[in-house]
């Protein structure tokens, strides 16, 4: 069963304040939306459990726990050792008797066999305790699901309706970048992981229409426009380095240019205005 239909809606700007861009729970959102609605499948969450014992409760189970770990302590990762990296991993099956598990993860794809101490390593290592399970999919999406899906990546970016969604979010956020006093280390902090955020529902998204690309059994295949497809890549690439310049603020003692900053977000704006054109006219959307 195709797991790209999580991604099908994946875009998403939300801008709440200069404080907070508050993205994450709005992508998690839309996550948990699409496994409920397009495969049937349901979340059971469970915070600060030993590693032990929740393996026991759910893996041994036959059930797959969603663990969160920093990639610079989980050791399969490119990035052990070198940087921090908070995201979530997944441990399918356990051996009681060697005490190694199967280790599934996502960015990048990865998939082995770990101790037990090398998987808790990585999950102390994260500031989270909240891991999760899903149940069996009940239902499979199908390609009939397309236009519905990327017409409300469309409709996300380009709703009049709202200041704080898709394009004029990010114009309020430019705005806001002019007309704030000072924006702190504090606010730097919350910006460089609200990004990263954003920039993982762009990579889903593109991974998504590579999907309806090269699937023979789609109705769009090898008909997205190259054109498309570079410019989520451009996309992807704008928002990268903005983040990364976010980084070099919060480890340097330089006074932010909010000038600076309004002028990137300015140049992302109108990438995303073209995105948005370039996708209603591939897709038809009315």
């Amino acid at each position: 069963m195709p797991y790209q239909w999580i991604f099908s809606d994946s875009w998403g700007f939300h801008y709440s304040s200069i404080e907070r861009l508050g993205n994450s729970s709005e992508l998690r959102r839309l996550f948990q939306k699409n496994l409920e609605d397009l495969y049937g499948v349901f979340e059971t969450g469970y915070r600060d459990y030993e590693l032990s014992s929740l393996i026991e409760l759910t893996v041994v189970q036959e059930q797959w726990l969603f663990i969160p770990a920093n990639a610079i302590c989980a050791k399969w990762h490119p990035y052990f050792n070198k940087k921090n990296y908070t995201h979530r991993f997944l441990l399918t099956q356990y051996n009681s008797t060697n005490t190694s598990g199967s280790v599934i993860d996502f960015i990048p794809e990865y998939n082995g066999e770990h101790s037990y101490e090398e998987i808790e390593a990585a999950y102390l290592s994260s500031n989270s305790r909240e891991c999760f399970t899903l149940s069996k999919p009940t239902q499979a999406p199908g390609f009939y699901l397309t236009e519905n899906q990327v017409k409300s990546v469309y409709l996300r970016l380009t709703n009049q309706h709202t200041q704080s969604h898709g394009i004029n979010g990010l114009v309020r956020f430019q705005n806001d970048l002019l007309e704030a006093e000072q924006i702190g280390k504090e606010i730097l902090n919350h910006w460089w992981g609200d990004l990263l955020f954003v920039i993982n529902a762009r990579e889903s998204f593109l991974e998504f229409m590579w999907f309806l690309n090269r699937n023979t059994e789609s109705p769009y295949y090898s008909l997205i426009q190259p054109s498309l497809l570079d410019i989520i890549e451009r996309i992807i690439n704008e928002w990268v380095i903005f983040r990364n310049s976010i980084m070099k603020l919060r480890i340097s003692e330089r006074a932010v240019d909010h000038q600076q900053l309004a002028e990137k977000i300015g140049q992302i704006i109108q990438l995303e205005s073209f995105f948005a054109k370039e996708l209603k006219a591939c897709f038809a959307i009315t």
